[in-house]
Parts: structure tokens; C-alpha cells; sequence
């Protein structure tokens, strides 16, 4: 299982590094776009490599790719 988020967002997720552990993350990895399948989702990062898990956290910043494909209607919130 691996967690994948950008270096300068790691300081905002100390619960969650807490409960993962440091050798499950990735740094510097932008998410592009995710596919929900019957027991989990797959995120696809800039790079064309993948993840796989049974959630995707979307803390990806105010452009956030993830936002985007899941409220594809609605304007970006304001920085």
C-alpha cells in the first residue's frame, strides 16, 4: 500500500503520516486522475505510474486534480 502526496504538504498531514508510516509514502508524485473499480480505486500520477487502495484522500492543493474529476462542474476554490 502506498500513500502518495507532494513533499510540501507533508507537514499538513502528521495524523496521517502517523498512521501510515514514512516508507508507504511518495514525494513529488501529482496525482492526474483516478478510476473507481469494485473494491478500490486506482490513482494515476503525472509520470504514468499507479496506485492502488480501498480510498483516495484528495489533498492534493487548490488545483487539485482530484476535485476536479469529482465536482468537474463547480469553479476552483479561491487560494
Amino acid at each position: 500500500q502506498t500513500l502518495t502526496i507532494r513533499s510540501r504538504d507533508v507537514q499538513h498531514l502528521g495524523a496521517l503520516l502517523d498512521a501510515v508510516g514514512l516508507s508507504s509514502i511518495e514525494l513529488e508524485s501529482a496525482a492526474v486522475g483516478f478510476v473507481t473499480h469494485g473494491d478500490g480505486v486506482r490513482l494515476t500520477l503525472a509520470d504514468g505510474r499507479t496506485a492502488e487502495g480501498q480510498i483516495l484522500i484528495g489533498a492534493d492543493g487548490v488545483a487539485s486534480a482530484i476535485r476536479s474529476q469529482l465536482h468537474p462542474d463547480e469553479p476552483a476554490p479561491r487560494a
